[in-house]
This record gives structure tokens, C-alpha cells and sequence, in this order.
């Protein structure tokens, strides 16, 4: 049976609060570094804007890496693919990724409830941030956290390893 991608998670540099706060920090010492003191808070915006045309904004945030989840024969496996080289804001399409892998990525699923699948997904994450990523990264976990809160697992992966 071929392994079936069920979701693709997002790791980014920070999470959004700390990315605001980072870039907040930043904003005020570029204020202060200003050579024009008599300069209005727009003018000050603007100059920022123009020297951080991209950085500063939540949605252009550092993608750090990516976690695939695929099932194959009643297993969860996790492969991890990390970025490699520095990222450019302005150059988003030319980031590259490589796997790395591990031996302890996958979780036996079969014959166990939803909530025990659950329970072993977020204990596999919380694995993974700590042992492959550094602690101020962050795995956005939103809109996979929303979709499993509503999947019924069983019927779900039933489907799959019929095809």
C-alpha cells in the first residue's frame, strides 16, 4: 500500500506574537535612530515600511520547515523537512527543503479511539518541536487542530486504505 499525505504542517521562525513583538522592538529603534527628530509618526511609518518593505508583516514570516503526516498500513509517519540555507524575503520561491528523517516518527493508530490518535499526535509534535527544531519555533497548528477536532478517524482512514 502507498503512503497517503494527510496534512502538511508549517514551521515557522516565530510564533505571530513573538514575530510582532520582534519587529515592534525594531520599530521603535529605528525611530529613535532617525535623523529627522521633527519627522510626524506617518513620515516615521513610512520610512520604516520602505526599509522593511516585507519583514515586518506576520504573512512573509520565515517558513522554517514543513512536517508531512502520512498513513500507510494503520501508522501515523511524521517526515520532517527542514530549510536549508538562509531565506530571503523577496526570493520566497527559491527556498529549498531537505528531509530529515528519524527512526522514531510514526505511531501505530490502528484500533484506537479518536481521542487516544489525538493524544499521540500532540505528544509526536511536542517531540518533534523539541528534539528538531529550536524552542522559539513555531509549528501552526491552527487549521490542523480544526480539522481533526471534526474528523471522525475511523471512517476517515477506512476510506483511504480502500483505494
Amino acid at each position: 500500500m502507498k503512503a497517503y499525505k494527510l496534512f502538511e504542517i508549517p514551521v515557522y521562525n516565530y510564533s505571530k506574537e513573538k514575530h510582532l513583538e520582534m519587529w515592534s522592538k525594531a520599530k521603535k529603534k529605528f525611530f529613535d535612530k532617525l535623523t529627522n527628530k521633527n519627522a510626524t509618526q506617518s513620515e516615521k511609518n513610512d520610512s520604516f515600511l520602505k526599509c522593511y518593505k516585507y519583514q515586518s508583516l506576520w504573512d512573509y514570516n520565515k517558513l522554517v520547515g514543513i512536517i508531512q503526516i502520512k498513513y500507510k498500513n494503520g501508522d501515523l509517519i511524521f517526515e520532517l523537512y527542514k530549510h536549508v540555507g538562509k531565506v530571503f524575503y523577496n526570493k520566497i520561491n527559491k527556498m529549498r527543503f531537505e528531509k530529515n528523517g528519524g527512526t522514531n516518527l510514526r505511531i501505530t493508530i490502528k484500533n484506537k479511539s479518536k481521542d487516544e490518535i489525538i493524544k499521540l499526535i500532540q505528544d509526536k509534535f511536542k517531540y518533534i518541536q523539541d528534539n528538531f527544531f529550536k524552542k522559539y519555533n513555531y509549528l501552526d497548528l491552527e487549521a490542523f487542530n480544526n480539522i481533526v477536532a471534526n474528523l471522525n478517524f475511523e471512517a476517515f482512514l477506512y476510506k483511504i486504505s480502500k483505494k
